[in-house]
């Protein structure tokens, strides 16, 4: 039987992305205008980001561009170089590969590990996510994760899985119990609980949000939006919806001509 890791007071959460697959492949790619797949310095790398200092959150933003498998790293301290992988190559071009991308945002072990236990449809509640990170991990002699750290970890873990499409193939965040439908809300348009004015667990909100309009074809057409948007960005999709309506327009005419 494995031995329990011994915990200070003030440990840490296991290393884990701090953002998302699609962040990580925007800073991926300056990176890769600059230096292309040539080594580069963590300085260097600060700087295509537009910033001096290689410290702090930039040093965390490298860390989860390499657990995702889109860059390597040699040598260490002032020797430490880093270089766009062949995966972050690929999947900056137009059109990745899907499957490539599903490999990148289920890259980080953390990841792996939520989605193993959760990909079958069955429930997702905060239970099932802390027992994951936190108590299956201390029972097999590994560093658990902290609450807080295993909820911001399954939120990003969510990101990945609707950025790449894995949320359309089989939705495995759909609580059976309603005592856990706050804490976990459905990708579903029809279980949406932030549609219905529900508030969700802190950390735990969904990314997007889904409006489904159905077409007299047969089709639907889809709009996604931010969960929880601010009222600014509610003024802004106003404007942005305006524009929709003219392109529509201007497709009507083109289909009449």
């Amino acid at each position: 039987m494995p031995s329990r890791p011994s915990l200070s007071p003030s440990h840490r959460s296991p290393a884990y992305p701090c953002i998302p697959l699609d962040k990580a492949l925007r800073r991926v790619s300056t990176i890769a205008k600059s230096y292309g797949t040539r080594h580069a310095s963590p300085e260097g790398v600060s700087k295509t980001w537009g910033t001096a200092s290689a410290a702090g959150k930039i040093l965390s933003y490298m860390t989860a561009i390499r657990e995702y498998g889109l860059t390597e790293e040699t040598g260490r301290g002032r020797n430490r170089l880093i270089r766009v992988s062949d995966m972050g190559s690929a999947l900056i071009r137009p059109n990745p590969p899907r499957e490539l991308l599903k490999k990148a945002a289920l890259n980080p072990p953390p990841f792996q590990e939520l989605w193993a236990q959760i990909k079958t449809g069955k429930a997702a509640p905060a239970s099932t996510v802390q027992r994951i990170l936190r108590a299956d991990r201390e029972k097999r002699g590994e560093l658990p994760f902290t609450e807080q750290g295993a909820n911001e970890a399954f939120r990003i873990f969510r990101m990945n899985v609707e950025y790449v499409g894995l949320a359309d193939e089989d939705d495995p965040f759909a609580p059976d119990r309603p005592e856990e439908e706050k804490a976990f809300s459905s990708n579903s348009s029809e279980h949406s609980r932030s549609a219905r004015g529900d508030v969700a667990a802190p950390g735990l909100e969904a990314a997007y949000q889904e409006i489904r309009v159905p077409l007299n074809s047969g089709r639907d057409a889809k709009f996604l939006y931010p969960g929880n948007p601010t009222r600014a960005e509610l003024e802004q999709l106003k404007v942005m919806l305006e524009g929709v309506r003219v392109i529509v327009e201007g497709l009507l005419k083109q289909r009449d001509s």
